[in-house]
């Protein structure tokens, strides 16, 4: 009863904060043991000067779901409160987290301030990122399976398959 509930809830919440659109998920993962860390953390401006794309996370042998976040959002707050529990429930999903620029900047010249913003819209433009959360999940295989960007809202629809799945 205490699993139906967590999933009733975990499903509410998703649909609330996320506005999701579920899609046809009629094959969903089975368990895999990882040897990985579930939840890692990067820096979105360290993966744009390596090259790195969000596809290149994806780890094989797990589900993984890459979180594009900033640290003053707060749908991303209320989304990763839900990691967690995720993360005890299925050893198969790894979490990883990208953290946008946010904080407070300022600038001696103009042109310091002109390529530090180019530089920001060089890396949204090359991850196509609309906004946060942003969030691509992949098969065990590496295969993209959602997006879920501001404006089309698929991932979080997978998430929850994925949890009831499992109750």
């Amino acid at each position: 009863m205490r699993k139906l509930i967590f999933v009733v809830a975990f499903f509410g919440i998703t649909l609330l904060v996320l506005n999701t659109n579920q899609g046809d998920y009629s094959v969903l993962p089975q368990l895999a043991s990882t040897s990985v860390e579930q939840e890692q953390f990067f820096e979105i401006g360290d993966l744009f000067d390596q090259g790195k794309t969000l596809e290149n996370m994806a780890e094989y042998g797990s589900y993984t779901v890459v979180e594009v976040y900033s640290e003053h959002c707060g749908r991303c707050k209320r989304l990763e409160a839900e990691f967690p529990a995720l993360l005890r429930k299925r050893e198969d999903i790894v979490i990883k987290r990208v953290k946008t620029f946010s904080g407070k900047i300022s600038f001696y010249t103009q042109l310091a301030a002109d390529t530090w913003f180019d530089r920001q819209n060089a890396i949204m433009d090359f991850y196509q990122i609309e906004g946060t959360p942003h969030i691509e999940i992949y098969d065990d295989l590496g295969r993209p399976l959602a997006i879920d960007k501001m404006s089309k809202k698929t991932g979080t629809g997978f998430l929850t398959e994925i949890l009831k799945s499992n109750s």
